[in-house]
């Protein structure tokens, strides 16, 4: 059998700079995706790395075969007695049979079987060559990229995240011209943005490609991406005992967002520490996707250091930039703080009665109303002495206020709902278990995070879950296959773990018949959705 010749292969797909949020998921899908191509078309490869930047994807496969191997495939055909006439001649189901498998009289031989001889032919099906395979699983590929979201671009047959711009693909040192979406292939690639967009690199063979990126500030690889960052990180010029708070999301995240990473350190003004911990962390890293520094304290620092994707050379400019937009942020959250403690957290109970929780539900101060009035019930169930069930319905009552601040208000820290609250407490001489409370309530807030430590902070959170899920199915809005806009199945789940973790003798059938008697005081709730309720809760708690 004649050896197939083998060469090393790239694809590389360029675009406009894609999400962060974008990349992980579709990276994977297409190394799947090319690894199924390889194995489906009977082909192979030494060495695979599928990896890219926020501008291009990239498969490099080593040791990829020219073309497919030949097969030998057996057909079978027509019984023997059938297939030749007296005179000795082929009959017509014969001929049929060796025009439908292009053979001719002499490739056939007999084939014994269990229901008698038949006639048959040995045929070889020649191989594809690579590039014939190629140009299918391109046409197929590009259209089912699993995005979160897809805009169609210049070509309204391809719904993409951002514009795909070019294809360079190289079966060894020699260029694969295909045309895929209006797009040609070629033998280009392009290097970091801030070199212009007018420069295109000539790529001469594929062992050639990480390096000329490299030296146009590219970096494609990204794992190698993410090392430079934790090493630029863990270099950074920080100030005496400081040191920059881990954040391995972050550091993804980053990633996703860079192609030429450098750790530049930046400052803002000292004053701003004034603010609580988190409202400076949401600012610049969440935000901002800059990473936090800490003392030796472990308190947050003045310093910072965020990840440049552009010219080293003009560093100190860039980080000027950056400097202006993180204190500008700072400077509004010190504003909306200082403003809104100008007066008590209480106060701001009233401006609850202007927001609509839910249409059918009422607003923020009547679900407040009834999470007090469940509060209420489950205190003296639980036989909790007097002092501590004025505590949790302090709690309750002060839980919801944070939302009508200006902080979350203006929608610019709207993760920190609780945490602001707490705060805002604190600053009102509210008791701390009261704050500390209106800051677990709404825990836990995913499958990682963790349960409200305070009684305080546990009572109210059963309450307003409870509430929530009760009030959500009392009106017809019970979760349906995927779709749990209100996260029902999440709050049920944090309520089931809350209750198994006190281990409260509670039962969960008065529990949700109180908080329909509190709804149905004043709300219409749908027949049968008490029940319905019930079910869907204890269906968590065998799910635990």
């Amino acid at each position: 059998m004649k050896k197939v010749e083998k060469r090393d292969f790239l694809l590389e797909l360029g675009m406009e700079e894609i999400p962060a949020g974008h990349f992980g998921a579709a990276c994977e899908w297409l190394k799947e995706s090319f690894i199924s191509f390889i194995q489906a078309s009977r082909l192979g490869y030494e060495d695979l790395l599928v990896s890219g930047t926020p501008r291009r994807f990239f498969i490099r496969a080593t040791q990829v075969p020219m073309a497919q191997t030949d097969l030998r495939l057996e057909r079978s055909g027509p019984a023997l007695r059938i297939s030749y006439n007296e005179d000795g001649e082929l009959t017509p189901a014969a001929l049929g049979f060796l025009k439908k498998n292009s053979a001719s009289p002499s490739d056939i031989y007999i084939q014994k079987t269990d229901k008698g001889d038949v006639i048959a032919v040995s045929i070889r099906q020649k191989g594809k060559s690579f590039s014939q395979l190629l140009q299918p699983w391109l046409e197929e590929l590009l259209p089912k990229f699993p995005f979160p979201k897809k805009m169609i671009w210049k070509n309204r047959e391809l719904a993409f995240s951002r514009p795909l711009r070019w294809i360079c693909l190289l079966f060894g040192d020699e260029p694969l011209p295909l045309q895929v979406y209006g797009i040609n292939s070629g033998t280009v690639t392009f290097g970091n943005r801030y070199l212009g967009l007018e420069r295109p690199l000539q790529v001469p063979s594929v062992d050639a490609y990480l390096p000329i990126l490299k030296e146009n500030s590219v970096i494609a690889d990204r794992e190698e991406r993410l090392a430079l960052i934790q090493k630029g990180l863990e270099a950074a010029a920080l100030e005496e005992d400081h040191q920059v708070a881990p954040d391995e999301r972050l550091a993804q995240t980053v990633c996703d967002l860079v192609e030429y990473p450098s750790a530049v350190v930046s400052s803002f003004d000292e004053r701003f520490l004034r603010l609580p911990e988190k409202i400076i962390i949401s600012t610049i890293s969440q935000n901002q996707k800059y990473f936090c520094v800490k003392d030796a304290s472990n308190k947050l620092a003045s310093q910072f250091v965020f990840i440049s994707n552009g010219d080293v050379a003009k560093a100190e400019i860039i980080r000027k930039g950056n400097e202006k937009v993180v204190n500008a942020r700072l400077e509004d959250a010190l504003w909306y703080f200082e403003e809104d403690t100008r007066q008590p957290l209480e106060s701001y109970l009233p401006a609850l009665e202007d927001v609509v929780f839910h249409a059918k539900l009422g607003t923020l101060a009547d679900k407040v109303r009834r999470i007090t009035a469940l509060c209420e019930w489950m205190c003296s169930q639980l036989n909790l002495p007097d002092r501590l069930a004025q505590k949790i319905l302090r709690t309750a009552q002060l839980a919801k206020a944070d939302l009508v601040t200006s902080m979350l208000g203006e929608k610019e820290f709207t993760k920190l709902q609780g945490y602001i609250g707490k705060q805002y407490a604190l600053v009102s001489e509210e008791d701390e278990e009261v704050a500390e409370g209106i800051w677990e309530h709404y825990a836990p807030r995913g499958s990682n995070d963790a349960l409200p430590q305070s009684l305080t902070g546990a009572v109210v959170a059963v309450a307003d879950k409870l509430d929530t899920i009760c009030g959500m199915i009392g009106v017809g809005l019970m979760p349906t296959g995927s779709a749990d806009p209100f996260a029902l199945r999440r709050l049920a789940l944090g309520l089931c773990q809350i209750l198994l973790e006190r281990g409260w003798e509670l039962s969960l059938q008065e529990l949700v018949a109180k908080s329909f008697a509190i709804l149905s005081d004043k709300l219409t709730m749908e027949e049968g959705a008490e029940a319905k309720s019930l079910a869907f809760i204890r269906q968590r708690v065998e799910w635990l």
